[in-house]
């Protein structure tokens, strides 16, 4: 899944009253960062 999609989810379901007590691992969110990672060129 693209990082645009995850984080328009994320704000979409903010604003419609989604979980606020929702919970993400440092961990997840370094492997998701990494695996997506673009080297400067």
């Amino acid at each position: 899944m693209p990082a645009t999609t995850l984080m328009r989810e994320w704000i979409e379901a903010r604003v419609t009253g989604g979980p606020t007590d929702l919970v993400v691992a440092v961990t997840d969110l370094e492997q998701f960062i990494s695996a997506r990672a673009h080297r400067a060129s």
